[in-house]
């Protein structure tokens, strides 16, 4: 999966019963090929480390422990926390601007942090794993979450900044597209199933035969991970 890959922005839906895809999406508009910057903005995209070590390696199960030591470090951090900074003739430049906006850089940070998440026993948790293996969060992976307190409490994280930045996305003049009820909702339900007491119960340990999450129109969301890749 590419890191940064697209900004296909988490709210794809697609329908688990009959597999059909139904786009409802916010995408970005701009790519390596379009991109508008001066030749000292390019100077600055090729020459950060901090640009390119933090924001376009290609995630895969394979170098996922490798690249989460490098995401999540101080230097990755810290660039997050404040990208122009590290690229100062980009400063005129809207479409980098906005790439690196904060409610981009928010949203980010959170699914990175979800990436590089491991439940209690070192593994990745379920919904990195769904979506590493077929780039979006399938419900089942979502139920197996609740097995693990750490997993649950970063895929809250993820959420919450999800639905706090949304409307700042989607109202990017880079993005196109906009969320609608049904995504809306279904972060709701999701949210709401993992701090239910039928999650709760399994990661304490106990076993519940019920099966209570229900996306409307058996609706889950696909993941482009809202993580841009974009090779300058």
């Amino acid at each position: 999966m590419k890191f940064f890959n697209k900004l296909i922005v988490l709210l794809a839906t697609a329908t688990a019963i009959t597999g059909r895809v139904v786009k409802r999406q916010v995408q970005l508009d701009v790519n390596e090929t379009n991109l508008s910057v001066t030749p000292e903005c390019q100077n600055d995209l090729n020459m950060s480390s901090e640009y390119k070590d933090c924001y376009t390696p290609t995630v895969t199960k394979e170098n996922y422990k490798e690249l989460c030591s490098v995401l999540t470090s101080q230097k990755c951090q810290q660039f997050y926390a404040n990208p122009m900074s590290y690229l100062p003739n980009c400063g005129t430049s809207q479409q980098i601007v906005e790439l690196l906006s904060d409610a981009v850089m928010k949203t980010t940070v959170s699914s990175v942090l979800l990436i590089c998440q491991n439940d209690e026993n070192g593994n990745l948790c379920p919904m990195a794993e769904s979506l590493l293996d077929y780039g979006k969060i399938k419900d089942k992976s979502i139920k197996k979450t609740c097995q693990s307190k750490s997993c649950v409490n970063q895929a809250l994280k993820m959420y919450s900044s999800l639905n706090n930045n949304m409307d700042d996305i989607q109202n990017l003049s880079i993005t196109s597209g906009a969320a609608n009820a049904d995504s809306q909702n279904n972060i709701s339900i999701i949210t709401n199933y993992l701090t239910s007491a039928e999650c709760k119960a399994q990661a304490d340990g106990q076993k519940s035969g019920a099966t209570s999450l229900k996306m409307g129109s058996s609706l889950f969301l696909t993941f482009g991970l809202l993580l841009l890749s974009l090779s300058f």
